[in-house]
């Protein structure tokens, strides 16, 4: 998969409503999706690892977010048909 990225030559504006830059940092403020970013980053987790992990989340709050950052493309989701040892 290639990704382009194209410029408008104008400098990003986070104040400005429309700014791409303002969009992405929208999506990231959450609470919790800077620490599941950096968890995941150390590799493929299950939802329970990734909980224990991230000590203090809900298991709520946890799914919220993971669905914004699977929804925003972030993350992907793929379900194992098998229970964990």
């Amino acid at each position: 998969m290639t990704t382009t990225v194209r410029s408008s030559g104008l400098p990003a504006d986070a104040f400005c409503s429309t700014c791409p830059t303002r969009e992405l940092l929208n999506r990231l403020a959450g609470k919790w999706t800077v620490l599941v970013i950096d968890a995941l980053y150390e590799g493929t987790m299950r939802f329970s690892e990734l909980r224990r992990r991230l000590e203090g989340v809900s298991q709520k709050m946890l799914t919220e977010t993971l669905r914004s950052l699977e929804r925003d493309g972030f993350v992907t989701r793929k379900v194992y048909a098998s229970v964990p040892p």
